[in-house]
């Protein structure tokens, strides 16, 4: 795998952000046990032989195997995206994602994206309003269970969150090695069963990454198990591909709620003022997109 790095910090400084510590909320995926650190990898505390590092910036935690083929996936998708002419960011224009989409790619892939982000910060700003939170602060602690380049961790970051994007493709080109400067922790691992920490997370999203998964009822189990008390889990998908799996609103908000979750859909609304919204809304020029899925973990 490629590297676009440079010099890299050492470990316990890319473990450290905002006076968290991101180890807290990390599991070793053999055992299921926290991490320690030793020296420059991260060890697992039931067994010392489960050992897991930093390669070009993105922390590998999986098992070799898995590794291995989480990398020949990778290649195989850089491989599909560049015979389609889908040119890959630059770090500019990664920080201007999804609104400023990237040349070569489908049209309106960006702009759906873009506006089910606008509606997810709708959704993030009223329950900042709920708790009584300050319009620029901390927000707690959100995971982003991407589709590949973690843009949207980078905007939850930049947002308040203290972030963690897992993706199983760690690539340079369009995976998570894309944007190597990140302040958030990237992690190469299972989207479908990710390492950490059981009820440790304010927000998990599932950032167009659901329909990728061979099962997406188990993925949303697995998730479920992550969000903290009055956390948020949020499905964000959109039409697929030819090789992708389409969520089912309905049938992600009906797992939901057997999960234990307060669960509903969230229409994708047009973007802009409220009024213009409004106005393209009655007139059907809102993104055909599918509806959002909130799940939210009741208060003890």
């Amino acid at each position: 795998m490629s590297s676009n790095n440079g010099s890299s910090p050492p470990l316990q400084t890319r473990l450290r952000t905002r006076g968290f510590k991101y180890e807290t909320v990390l599991r070793c995926p053999l055992t299921q046990s926290p991490l320690r650190l030793d020296g420059d990898v991260l060890v697992s505390v039931d067994d010392p032989n489960q050992r897991y590092h930093f390669e070009t910036g993105l922390l590998q935690l999986c098992q070799p195997q898995l590794c291995t083929e989480l990398e020949t996936i990778s290649a195989e998708r850089r491989i599909k995206l560049q015979n389609k002419g889908w040119a890959a960011p630059d770090i500019e224009s990664f920080r201007r994602l999804p609104q400023t989409g990237i040349p070569g790619w489908p049209l309106g892939y960006w702009q759906r994206r873009a506006s089910g982000t606008a509606e997810l910060w709708r959704i993030i700003e009223a329950a900042r309003r709920e708790a009584d939170q300050l319009p620029i602060g901390p927000m707690g602690i959100a995971l982003d269970l991407s589709d590949g380049m973690g843009w949207l961790g980078y905007g939850l970051d930049a947002s308040g969150y203290i972030t963690v994007v897992v993706s199983e493709d760690a690539g340079s080109d369009y995976g998570l090695g894309v944007f190597p400067y990140s302040r958030y922790l990237r992690v190469q691992a299972s989207i479908t069963n990710p390492p950490l920490s059981p009820q440790a997370f304010d927000l998990v999203v599932f950032s167009y990454s659901l329909e990728s998964c061979a099962s997406p009822q188990e993925a949303l189990e697995n998730a479920s198990r992550l969000v903290k008390p009055a956390g948020h889990l949020i499905v964000m998908s959109d039409r697929t591909d030819e090789q992708a799996t389409s969520v089912n609103a309905h049938q992600t908000e009906t797992t939901l709620r057997k999960l234990g979750l307060n669960a509903w859909q969230q229409r994708i609304g047009a973007m802009g003022s409220r009024w213009s919204r409004t106005m393209k809304n009655l007139l059907g020029q809102a993104p055909d997109m599918p509806p959002m899925v909130i799940g939210r973990r009741p208060k003890p």
